[in-house]
């Protein structure tokens, strides 16, 4: 389970956009019942830098990066650096409510290579085809 606390800063660039810092602090929890286990503490740390334009009176699109930092204790967290795209849309309902569906896409920019993904390039001579192989 988690619990996320967030901080949210927002400077206006024009009439129809904004630039935005987010910061989510998860405290996490996890509960092993067959063994009666269990982890507490932070987790990873996200920082997010999105812009938004307004694309109407009451309806704002938003995109940006966010980056995962491994500072979680234990196994509360994945342990890797993550470049991820975030993107959200905002239709202002009312003056006082504002519906706000986002995704952000769970592949990180710039993943790791491990040596079952590592691509290895042969070449016999500069005149012959090089061929490549998959594997370590």
């Amino acid at each position: 389970m988690e619990e996320t606390l967030g901080a949210l800063w927002a400077w206006r660039l024009s009439a129809s956009q904004e630039w935005a810092v987010r910061l989510k602090v998860p405290y996490e929890w996890r509960i092993a019942s067959d063994r009666g286990t269990s982890q507490q503490g932070l987790g990873d740390l996200k920082l997010a830098i999105p812009t938004s334009f307004r694309l109407g009176q009451s309806w704002r699109a938003a995109a940006g990066l966010e980056l995962r930092m491994p500072t979680s204790a234990d196994n509360l967290g994945s342990r890797d650096w993550r470049l991820q795209e975030i993107g959200a849309v905002a239709w202002d309902v009312t003056h006082w409510l504002t519906l706000s569906p986002s995704f952000e896409y769970n592949e990180s920019v710039a993943e790791r290579i491990t040596p079952a993904r590592r691509t290895m390039w042969t070449c016999t001579s500069p005149r012959q085809s090089c061929s490549h192989t998959i594997g370590p």
